[in-house]
């Protein structure tokens, strides 16, 4: 059987996937910023350890 390709379909999905990706680099920088202000007001040893494993 001859194989048929979809380009449009192929691209739209291309697209989607490009959308999806950028969506979740942005909210894993907003976690990010978020974690980072969580760890600013943490102390004593809850704060070390959270350094410690940033810094592997």
């Amino acid at each position: 059987t001859e194989q048929q390709w979809n380009f449009a379909g192929i691209e739209a999905a291309s697209s989607s996937i490009g959308g999806n990706v950028g969506s979740i680099h942005s909210l894993l920088d907003e976690g990010k910023q978020s974690l980072h202000e969580l760890a600013a007001a943490w102390g004593g040893s809850g704060s070390e350890a959270y350094q410690g494993v940033q810094q592997k």
